[in-house]
């Protein structure tokens, strides 16, 4: 079974990041009424802060996220290393660094846990480049041979003496991920959720997305450069005279090549590059099978209850029972409830796999296997790794080792990491302030349910029943505790997570949580033409740097989210501020109002600097929206930052026509 292992560091470092980034309009808060002036030390690192991102050449009613982030964009430089970089980013490398001080100190025997002493090791393995070069890429041609062998490699292979369900067996007794063809999980009953039920999902693919996948080798750089990558990959372990030499010179031009080419300046026998080729075929038949992004957002269509007899009833050429048993070591019955996941998909694997040669999805396994473990090797492999890496992204140089082994540390010691991250660093277990804003945030959403005129009564009422049920996890497990300012701006990120519970793909789910339509056909209708409102208006964003417009239609939920919880963070925060018996004084430098203040500050969250390769990636797959649409989007349909700013009427951020849901 391959269930989500912890990712306890995630969700916590991404809590983090969020409360110390957003040390906002609580603290720093302005009334014009007051001419004290804030004079701390902590006032005056604020204006400056704030001073060196804002571009005043521009006005905030022509363009807020050039206003907010234009000096800020100029005097950044990207790292070579990565591919873009954001205020989130500079944080994140602050909260690396102090992993990275917890996880080097001396393993002490008497003191630290066993899970500790395993990822000081895991750590420490991972720096030693001596030890991992002196290997070569033998621990990959071990993991080969336990996987049955590589047919394309191995002259020996016989097509005869293995199965689907013996691939399948031997990715989980090696503990492998085992998602190439199809994925089998657990997830929470649609239906019900107080159980789990296994569920049969599509596969996951080499490539970024599933779009990229099913493009034409010849005509798609990306795709030429994955098909590169298994050639080279091959090259590498089928011929130890090139594999010695790329090891002696460090010379490495992998990625190279005349794209006309593609691969005449590879020397590989040509009988392996057309096996290679036939693996990449199948890869690709398996992605233009699968679901499109755009299709998957109608739960009703996308979860197939059924039993394990049922499914085999519809699938009868695959055994499904002893799939699924090989796949998660149960002993599932044919009665055993499932949900099928693109039902489409199973169909097509039920005539596409029994008339495939077992050859060709050997291979395709293998391969899939050998592209995750190819960072691990020596310098050759790790080289052959960046450079694709490069190649994709943009980047001109790799992470430094201990950045990667920290992301390898969190990766497969999540849980471990986030509990000596979290004693380390935090005293203080109150949750109280989050909590209150919570609260806040709830109750201006209760509101604005209640002022909501599309709406019929009783679906209003069941959505403020379904507002009242839910319940909040704060970014990280209840026993890890955590003493951070938390800032008013924290208020909007849990508004954009409650608006998620009304977003197109949230309100599918009623107030326990079960996949059921709970919305008045007219008032369905309603929200679907103010959804559309929202998917026309990024549609026309238009990014002139890789000539690309943002799609409406993949990112709405993230922009209906955005809309709705931007505007509940700002009519909390104003509450808050009112109710406060004490005045603020105001910050040096600047004479901006509490309101302006919060917009500033929410701004300043969004400030990117990104190269063109990862924007043009960001575009095609990010569910949100590049940050300068991101922001301009939100604020452009708000009547509070058209009033803050005073924006007439007409102008870019304050147009006749908004867009607004919640």
């Amino acid at each position: 079974m391959i269930c989500s292992s912890p990712r306890w560091l995630i969700s916590f470092i991404l809590f983090l990041l969020v409360i110390i980034i957003l040390t906002l309009t609580a603290i720093f808060a302005v009334d014009q009424h007051y001419e004290q002036r804030c004079e701390t030390r902590a006032c005056w690192e604020e204006a400056a802060n704030i001073e060196a991102s804002l571009n005043t050449e521009v006005t905030p009613c022509d363009d807020f996220y050039e206003f907010v982030c234009g000096k800020w964009i100029q005097n950044t430089i990207i790292p070579e290393h990565k591919p873009s970089e954001s205020r989130f980013d500079q944080l994140q490398d602050k909260v690396k660094e102090e992993i990275t001080s917890i996880i080097q100190t001396p393993i002490n025997g008497h003191i630290d846990a066993d899970f500790v002493q395993k990822t000081k090791r895991f750590y420490r393995s991972c720096l030693n480049l001596t030890a991992i070069n002196n290997r070569g890429d033998e621990p990959l041609r071990r993991l080969i041979d336990q996987l049955g062998g590589w047919p394309i490699l191995d002259s020996n292979w016989n097509e005869k003496n293995v199965t689907l369900i013996d691939m399948h067996s031997r990715l989980r007794e090696i503990g492998l991920i085992d998602d190439m063809i199809q994925s089998v999980t657990v997830i929470s009953h649609d239906k019900d959720n107080t159980h789990n039920v296994l569920a049969v999902s599509p596969a996951t693919f080499g490539l970024m997305d599933r779009d990229f996948m099913v493009r034409d080798l010849h005509n798609d750089s990306s795709l030429q450069r994955y098909y590169r990558l298994m050639l080279y990959t091959i090259k590498l372990l089928s011929d130890r005279n090139y594999y010695e030499e790329k090891r002696a010179n460090l010379h490495f031009d992998f990625f190279e090549y005349d794209d006309i080419e593609i691969d005449a300046d590879i020397e590989l026998d040509q009988n392996i590059k057309n096996q290679m080729l036939t693996v990449l075929e199948f890869e690709q038949i398996l992605a233009n099978n699968s679901m499109k992004k755009e299709d998957n957002r109608n739960l009703t269509l996308l979860f197939n209850n059924m039993t394990i007899h049922e499914l085999e009833k519809m699938s009868p050429n695959i055994e499904w029972l002893e799939l699924i048993n090989a796949l998660t070591k149960l002993n599932s019955t044919q009665n055993e409830e499932v949900v099928v996941i693109d039902i489409n998909y199973v169909k097509f694997l039920d005539h596409f796999l029994p008339n495939t040669p077992m050859r060709i999805i050997s291979n395709y396994i293998v391969w899939r296997i050998v592209k995750t473990k190819i960072g691990a090797l020596d310098y050759v492999y790790q080289s052959l790794r960046e450079q694709y890496n490069a190649a994709n992204f943009g980047n001109a140089k790799p992470e430094a080792r201990w950045q990667q082994c920290v992301a390898q540390v969190q990766t497969n010691l999540g849980a471990a990491l986030s509990n000596l991250y979290v004693k380390n660093q935090f005293t203080s277990n109150d949750k109280d302030v989050i909590n209150k804003i919570v609260l806040q945030i709830k109750d201006e959403f209760y509101k604005t349910l209640q002022s909501t005129d599309w709406m019929d009564h009783q679906t209003k009422e069941n959505a403020i029943k379904k507002l009242r049920s839910m319940e909040f996890r704060i970014g990280y497990p209840d026993e890890i505790v955590i003493d951070e300012l938390v800032s008013d701006y924290y208020d909007e990120i849990i508004g954009h997570e409650i608006t998620h519970g009304f977003d197109g793909f949230g309100r599918q789910f009623d107030p326990t949580g079960q996949l059921k339509n709970w919305w008045n056909h007219a008032t369905s209708q309603m929200f679907e033409e103010k959804s559309q409102c929202i998917v026309d208006q990024y549609n026309k964003y238009y990014s002139p740097e890789v000539d690309m417009y943002v799609n409406g239609m993949n990112t709405q939920d993230e922009n209906i989210a955005d809309n709705g919880g931007v505007g509940l963070a700002y009519r909390a925060y104003k509450k808050e501020y009112d109710n406060r018996p004490e005045q603020e004084p105001l910050l040096p430098l600047f004479n901006y109002t509490i309101g302006q203040l919060f917009w500033i500050s929410y701004g300043m969250v969004n400030c990117e600097k990104v190269n063109n390769e990862m924007l043009k990636l960001n575009i095609q797959l990010d569910p949100h929206t590049p940050n300068r649409f991101r922001l301009n989007g939100v604020v452009s349909n708000s009547y509070e930052f058209a009033n803050d700013f005073a924006c007439p009427i007409g102008t870019p951020m304050n147009p006749k026509q908004k867009c607004k849901i919640w």
